[in-house]
């Protein structure tokens, strides 16, 4: 738009066949999944130099980060400083990777992986 450059919502589609993927899992299994390969979960972590005895609950708080991402007004605004865009708004520029994905997918998709990921929150606060 002449000097403005903004996130084309035409991208968003890029996404669609991951978060149909995603929110098509099913709870229980992808619950019986992680229980079932905790060990190995948890020894991939301990090489990674984090303590695998806190898979679960470091789940959760990248679970409570992607829900945490803001829904911010269209179209949203991009600036080009080197060769790859990021976002003008230093705000959003300056929030997580996962978060900033998930701006990427936009509202439609983000609206589907956090109503995926508030689920699975919850069962995994019932286990």
């Amino acid at each position: 738009d002449g000097d403005t450059i903004y996130l084309d919502s035409d991208s968003y589609h890029r996404f669609d066949p991951y978060v149909a993927i995603f929110v098509g899992l099913d709870d229980t299994k992808l619950l019986a999944f992680l229980d079932k390969y905790q060990p190995l979960f948890s020894e991939a972590y301990s090489q990674l130099g984090l303590d695998g005895d806190n898979l679960k609950p470091n789940l959760v708080q990248i679970i409570n980060l992607a829900l945490a991402t803001p829904d911010p007004a269209e179209p949203i605004k991009l600036s080009q400083p080197k060769v790859l865009y990021q976002f003008a708004d230093p705000a959003l520029e300056n929030l997580k990777p996962i978060q900033k994905i998930l701006i990427r997918m936009g509202p439609d998709n983000r609206a589907k992986v956090k109503a995926k990921l508030e689920a699975l929150k919850s069962a995994l606060d019932a286990q």
